[in-house]
């Protein structure tokens, strides 16, 4: 399993980009966190599919709902990803959320990516995998 998390720097949150530069935000403000986690059984010489742009663009992509902002619903979206062995997404859908419009926010913000697909010895494969989106406020 492979993650991605928030963490607080004085008054700041940062974006924790998996080995990507972060992002700021100041307190207060909604945080988009990504989480990638493999679905593969076997993962010995095994590599997780990449975002071309890095976790800070799907964030970026990924828009916080007013109206879930305005009624303070924080939630975890749980979408599973078909990548074919081009890194092309064959098959996006919801395995777990609870709000329709952060839901809905998760599963566009994933489709305008662009991915590296995922490897095995080295040579890209078809592969499911599980982004998970959590919306919190600061």
């Amino acid at each position: 399993m492979f993650g991605c998390c928030g963490s607080k720097e004085d008054q700041n949150v940062l974006y924790r980009g998996c080995g990507n530069s972060g992002t700021s935000v100041q307190l207060g403000e909604p945080i988009i966190v990504v989480e990638f986690i493999s679905v593969t059984e076997d993962t010995s010489f095994y590599e997780l599919p990449k975002i071309v742009s890095g976790i800070v663009a799907l964030q970026s992509k990924i828009k916080y709902p007013d109206n879930a902002r305005r009624s303070m619903i924080e939630v975890k979206v749980h979408v599973s990803v078909d990548l074919d062995s081009l890194g092309k997404i064959e098959n996006c859908k919801l395995l777990k959320g609870i709000d329709p419009e952060c839901d809905s926010a998760t599963i566009d913000g994933i489709k305008k990516q662009i991915f590296v697909p995922a490897k095995r010895k080295g040579i890209s494969i078809k592969d499911t995998f599980a982004i998970v989106i959590l919306f919190k406020l600061q």
